[in-house]
C-alpha cells in the first residue's frame, strides 16, 4: 500500500505502507513500554538529584545562620563589663569597713557606720550573684547555639553523601560531577574570622557560593 504525502519542502512524496505481524506489533508495545519506563526511571533519579541539592542548600543556609548566632552570642563583653566595678567597690567597703573596725575604742556611731557599710556590701554582692546569672545564661545560651550548630552540620553532611549517591546514579548527568567536586573541595568561610566551616568533618572541606544560600 502507498501514500502519498508533501514533505517540507512541499514536494510530494511516496511512503510504502507494509502489512505488519502481530510479533511486530508485540516488539513495537513492549519497546514503548521499554522506553516509558526508562524515560520515568531517568525522570525520578533527575527529581532525587535536584531534591538532595535543594536540602542541602536549605541546610546550608541553616548552618550559615546557626554559625553566625553562635558568632554573636560568643561576645561576652557586655555579660562580663558589670564584674570589675563591682569588685572594685567591693574592695573600697572592704577597705572602709577595716579601717572603722580599726578605730579604738569604737563607739555607737562607728558600729552604726560599720553596720551600714555591710548593708552595702550586701546590695553590691547582690548584684555580683545578678551578673553571674546572667551570665550562667548566657553560657548556656552559647552551648545550645553550639549543639544545634552541630546537628545542623550532621545533617548537611548526610545530605552531602545522599547527593554525591543521587549524582553517582543519574545517567543524564541533571548535574554536573564537576559542580559536586566543587562542592567538596573548596573552602567556605561564612563568616570572616570565624574559620574553615566544614573542613575535615565532611571528609573534605566544603564550599557552597554565598549567593545560593541568601
Amino acid at each position: 500500500m502507498e501514500l502519498v504525502a508533501p514533505l517540507r519542502s512541499g514536494a510530494l512524496s511516496t511512503l510504502v505502507l507494509r502489512p505488519g505481524t502481530i510479533e511486530g506489533y508485540n516488539q513495537a508495545v513492549s519497546s514503548l513500554y521499554k522506553l516509558v519506563a526508562t524515560n520515568n526511571e531517568r525522570a525520578y533519579v533527575r527529581a532525587a538529584v535536584l531534591a538532595r541539592r535543594l536540602d542541602l542548600l536549605r541546610t546550608l543556609r541553616t548552618l550559615l545562620g546557626d554559625v553566625e548566632n553562635v558568632q554573636r552570642i560568643s561576645d561576652f563583653s557586655h555579660t562580663l563589663a558589670p564584674y570589675p566595678e563591682i569588685l572594685r567597690q567591693m574592695e573600697e567597703i572592704r577597705r572602709e569597713i577595716r579601717t572603722e573596725a580599726a578605730r579604738q575604742p569604737l563607739s555607737c556611731f562607728d558600729l552604726g557606720t560599720i553596720q551600714f557599710k555591710l548593708g552595702v556590701a550586701q546590695v553590691r554582692f547582690g548584684s555580683l550573684e545578678l551578673t553571674n546569672g546572667s551570665f550562667s545564661t548566657h553560657r548556656n545560651n552559647l552551648l545550645r547555639a553550639m549543639s544545634e550548630t552541630e546537628e545542623t552540620m550532621a545533617h548537611a553532611v548526610a545530605t552531602l553523601h545522599k547527593l554525591k549517591t543521587a549524582v553517582a546514579a543519574d545517567s543524564t548527568r541533571t548535574m554536573s560531577p564537576d559542580v559536586l567536586a566543587g562542592y567538596e573541595s573548596e573552602t567556605w568561610d561564612p563568616v570572616p574570622g570565624y574559620g574553615v566551616l566544614c573542613g575535615p568533618s565532611f571528609g573534605s572541606a566544603h564550599s557552597v557560593p554565598r549567593s545560593e544560600l541568601l
